[in-house]
């Protein structure tokens, strides 16, 4: 079996016991498909695993090698903003949930689009906070927290 390969099979591997919140054992499979064939979706998902055991830091580093590997790939601009918002850099993460919405390959934009208004929001950029919502909410009808959080603004500004 070819390296690219085996990194596949470890990666599922890590996800599936990540998912079933094995984290320890997701990191080391994570690290093991690393090693055979380095993938912007594998450090992406060591730097979610790194950041659910609360090291913000090797998270984002984690997502930056992401980066190096795949600039299109928007999941780690996304993951970074949301660690640094942890971390209680906020105007350092917007810059960052920007760079996902612009990003090519990046299903989920409703979350940075949700992200970038939570941060208007608590600024008190209520405006511009509803224009996030509005745009998380068109990209996902789905997304009832966008909903929620766009209706509640709109009704305190009433």
């Amino acid at each position: 079996m070819e390296n690219k390969a085996l990194a596949e099979k470890y990666l599922r591997k890590a996800f599936e016991l990540h998912l079933l919140g094995d984290i320890n054992e997701a990191m080391i499979n994570y690290k093991i498909s690393i090693n055979f064939y380095p993938t912007t979706e594998a450090h992406t998902y060591l730097g979610w695993a790194h950041s659910m055991n609360g090291d913000f830091e090797k998270a984002i580093s984690e997502c930056e090698n992401a980066i190096e590997i795949d600039q299109d790939f928007g999941n780690p601009y996304n993951n970074i903003g949301s660690y640094l918002v942890k971390l209680g850099r906020e105007e350092e993460a917007v810059t960052w949930f920007e760079k996902a919405i612009e990003a090519p390959r990046f299903d989920p934009k409703h979350l940075a689009y949700y992200n970038l208004g939570k941060i208007y929001r608590r600024q008190g950029d209520w405006t511009r906070a509803i224009e996030m919502f509005k745009e998380a909410y068109k990209v996902n009808p789905q997304f009832k927290a966008a909903k929620n959080e766009l209706f509640k603004l709109m009704a305190y500004m009433n």
